[in-house]
């Protein structure tokens, strides 16, 4: 596993909510937190303005359709996550993942 310091290297520049969601996720391994910070990833990348609100969206909500993530958005998201918790992201995997509900349980089978 990543350490802490290492992380804020890689995230150097994000928002410090990011930050902090993460390093709570690897405390206690609370999925809100890591639902806080997979959205928080989303949003930052997306250059989605820094106080839309992150909590209220749901596992069902729609990565494309309800957030309008583009394909690279999505391609950088992965590449920090595969980054942040050591993982390898299938591109045929990837392909089903709609949701954040979906994403969050493939990073959380992964990491597991």
């Amino acid at each position: 596993m990543i350490s802490n310091e290492a992380i804020r290297e890689k995230l150097c520049g994000y928002p410090e909510p990011i930050l902090e969601q993460y390093e709570r996720y690897q405390e206690t391994r609370d999925q809100a937190y890591l639902h806080g910070f997979v959205i928080g990833l989303l949003r930052f990348l997306q250059d989605a303005d820094e106080t839309t609100a992150t909590t209220g969206l749901s596992d069902s909500t729609q990565l494309r359709e309800d957030l309008g993530v583009d394909s690279i958005t999505i391609a950088e998201v992965i590449f920090q996550l595969e980054e942040i918790f050591e993982i390898e992201i299938d591109n045929q995997d990837l392909m089903n993942i709609h949701t954040v509900g979906e994403l969050k349980q493939y990073i959380l089978s992964k990491v597991a």
